[in-house]
């Protein structure tokens, strides 16, 4: 700013007086974000991980990116971490590092979750601008849904239609007592055929069928079913076929009786009637 001022003393009875201006207020962004499971969306998550990543106007031969490097304050190990607000349904992450508006970044921040709760899907990215007419602290209020893993068992008869009455065996691997022990048990096909399981956490699990319905055999192979760090599920032997959501179809074949219809001395008789009872 220039400020004039008379003097009598002056060649033309004033001065000039040059005064810097204020110091400029930025603009700086916090972060509130909710993880919800879309199973339980009345309360939160707290064992997710997630950066935030600034932009960078140099990178990319100008055209800009985002940096590699989480944006963080020093010494953290996360750029949010996990704030306990029972009025909140349990709490809420927030960035310890508040995102600052430069020349360099424009503004531009990335949150990105870098890992899921256990037993539930990974999905979340979210893009954060900060306007430079913004001065001051903005607030960005967020909340992400997490949909659970799913395995999805089908049972089909012979003629690949639902088959229902079948009851499946689930057991959890002995030498993982942190596995979820309510998945231990019986479970039934509902009248679709379809047995599904949400939210296993990473381990192995083994299922095979314990009951058919009447006329036909039981599928007496034990299955192993592997979840994997990012709660991806698959059947052992077939990693490249994992999914979050992932479909298992168990075919059944009826009971059959053959006869062989011989004489005294064990030669095969053709032309025999028979009645079943």
């Amino acid at each position: 700013s220039t400020y004039e001022f008379s003097d009598a003393t002056s060649s033309n009875g004033t001065i000039s007086l040059i005064v810097p201006n204020e110091r400029e207020i930025p603009t700086l962004g916090k972060i509130e974000l909710i993880k919800k499971g879309s199973d339980d969306p009345d309360h939160t998550l707290s064992d997710a991980i997630f950066e935030v990543y600034e932009w960078d106007i140099s990178l990319n031969d100008g055209a800009g990116g985002y940096q590699a490097t989480p944006y963080m304050a020093e010494g953290s190990e996360h750029s949010m971490s996990y704030v306990t607000d029972e009025s909140k349904g349990g709490g809420y992450y927030t960035n310890d590092k508040l995102m600052r508006y430069t020349t360099e970044n424009q503004g531009k921040y990335m949150i990105v979750e870098e890992k899921a709760p256990d037993g539930y899907q990974k999905s979340f990215v979210r893009y954060i601008q900060l306007n430079k007419s913004e001065n001051g602290l903005k607030k960005f209020e967020i909340e992400a849904i997490n949909e659970p893993n799913e395995l999805n068992i089908l049972k089909l008869n012979e003629s690949d239609d639902p088959l229902s009455g079948v009851k499946f065996a689930f057991r959890i691997n002995s030498d993982n007592t942190l596995l979820q022990e309510e998945y231990n048990g019986t479970y039934e096909v509902d009248e679709n055929g379809m047995l599904q399981i949400k939210k296993l956490i990473p381990g192995i699990y083994y299922i095979y069928e314990s009951e058919a319905p009447a006329g036909y055999a039981v599928d007496s192979q034990e299955r192993k079913i592997i979840v994997d760090s990012e709660s991806y599920i698959y059947e052992e032997g077939k990693e490249d076929q994992k999914s979050h959501t992932y479909a298992l179809d168990i075919i059944n074949e009826p009971n059959k009786v053959r006869l062989h219809k011989v004489d005294n001395n064990g030669n095969s008789l053709a032309g025999a009637v028979f009645e079943l009872r």
